[in-house]
This record gives structure tokens, sequence and C-alpha cells, in this order.
């Protein structure tokens, strides 16, 4: 927690004219912050997100670890539809950066054309289920 609040603020130092938003589920780790003229937001990946602004750049910082299913499958269906629905709040031709250390991800890394991301076939990307 601390870590995003360092980032956020390290963007709100070098970018003042920036509108930033921080999502969380938890909304008692969102009111320790302290983050002055930074929007909180009570949110969860993959469709409870909870905003309505789009965005120049989207920063998911050791999230998706938390996006799980019951099954490989569903798993990844889950992460996809979080990127998917991460990626309806970018403008247009804008970034998503995915930071995530603790995770054996079943997706390979890949940046795909902007509006891209579901054409993409998870399936052949991951392995079969067991």
């Amino acid at each position: 927690m601390e870590e995003w609040g360092c980032f956020t603020k390290i963007c709100k130092e070098y970018f003042q004219e920036t509108n930033l938003c921080i999502v969380d589920p938890s909304k008692s780790l969102l009111l320790k912050q302290k983050l002055d003229g930074i929007k909180l937001v009570i949110g969860k990946l993959p469709n409870e997100l909870n905003i309505k602004e789009k965005f120049d750049y989207i920063h998911i910082k050791e999230v998706l670890h938390h996006v799980t299913g019951s099954s490989i499958r569903e798993s990844k269906n889950l992460l996809k539809e979080s990127l998917i629905n991460s990626q309806l709040l970018l403008n247009k031709d804008r970034y998503i950066l995915v930071h995530e250390l603790f995770y054996e991800s079943y997706l390979v890394t890949i940046q795909p054309p902007p509006n891209q991301l579901a054409n993409i076939d998870f399936d052949v990307i991951g392995t079969s289920d067991y």
C-alpha cells in the first residue's frame, strides 16, 4: 500500500496538471492514504472499477495475482476481462503498464496494438487446464 502511495506522490510532483485516481477494493486502506488532490475510488477487477473518466496512462501494480477463478481457464478469462475493462478507460492510443512481480501467469507479457486486446486468443498463449 505504501508503494503505490509513493508512486502516486511522484506522479503528482512531476506532473502537477495530472488527473490521478487510485482504485482499491478496501475502503479502510484508501482512507489511510494522505494524498491531497488524488481521487480515491472503491472498486475492483475485473468489472467493478467504478470509474467513468478516461486516462492517458493506467498502472496496474501488483493486482492481477488477486484476480483468480476456480480453474486456470476461469482465471485466464477473468484476467482477459480485467485487461479489456481497464483498456476501456484509456484515451485513444494510450498505455496500460502491468507491474506484477509475484504472479506466475499463464498469460505471456504482451503489448497489443491499442484496442486489439479483445482479439487475443488466450488459450493459444496459455496452457490447457489440468
